[in-house]
């Protein structure tokens, strides 16, 4: 899987990796530098002190210091990406997962479980109406029927709570709809 390039973190990782690469690249290329000291005021005395350049001179070490310190950057920065996307790829899953159960939840609860309560409720009324049951049965009945209808409620917020987690992860905005 892929970890969704919208997600600021994982765009920042590979940010990240490119500019390790670019001063890896840099560090490879730098091969001499020269150390300068410009003549300040133009008159050419020997002990003359001016503005000046002070660049090292890697030619023994053939930069190797800083080209090792850049690679290792390069390596750091690779891990901290790798890491980033196994933790977007693993935010999604869990999320889809998420959206996956409140859907299962939802249904559950509109296509049986409250349509069963309803048909209870009818019953009892008509039961109560023709003096089969007592009143509190019949507001058992009824506070069951709400209690559903409730639960039905609470798994719609549930269905949409994990959808916007879900488009998090993926890194979209959620539009409201």
């Amino acid at each position: 899987e892929v970890a969704p390039p919208a997600r600021r973190d994982v765009r920042a990782g590979e940010i990240a990796m490119g500019a390790a690469a670019q001063r890896a690249r840099w560090e490879h290329s730098r091969v001499l530098a020269f150390i300068g000291v410009l003549d300040g005021n133009g008159t050419g005395a020997s002990a003359n002190a001016g503005p000046g350049l002070n660049v090292d001179i890697p030619v023994f070490s053939r930069n190797q210091g800083a080209i090792g310190r850049a690679e290792a950057e390069v390596d750091r920065a690779g891990r901290q990406y790798s890491a980033v996307r196994a933790q977007v790829v693993a935010d999604v899953r869990s999320a889809s997962v998420r959206v996956r159960q409140a859907e299962q939840s939802i249904a559950s609860w509109r296509d049986e479980i409250v349509p069963s309560l309803e048909v209870e409720q009818k019953q009892a009324e008509g039961a109560y109406q023709a003096g089969e049951i007592p009143l509190f049965a019949l507001l058992d009945v009824n506070r069951r029927l709400v209690d559903g209808r409730t639960r039905l409620l609470d798994a719609e917020a549930d269905v949409r709570r994990a959808t916007i987690v879900l488009e998090r992860s993926m890194g979209r905005s959620c539009q409201s709809r």
